[in-house]
């Protein structure tokens, strides 16, 4: 920084980057049949805070825990 006057200040920050990769958890393997037609998704962590992003078939997202699914 230069003041008006001609006179100059430094500082220095420093910034540290949180590269700890959360914890995940799917939940146990499920499946769709003739009888068993919807099954809910047991999505968990340990870690706080995180969110939760499912993707499948058929344009399927959704963005809790543990949403149910039928395709």
């Amino acid at each position: 920084v230069t003041g008006p006057n001609g006179c100059t200040a430094t500082d220095v920050a420093n910034v540290s980057q949180d590269i700890t990769v959360p914890v995940a958890n799917a939940g146990l393997d499920k499946a769709l049949n003739c009888t068993i037609t919807s099954v809910t998704l047991d999505g968990s962590s340990t870690t706080p805070g995180v969110t939760y992003s499912w993707t499948g078939p058929g344009g399927f997202t959704s963005t809790i825990a543990a949403p149910s699914v039928s395709a």
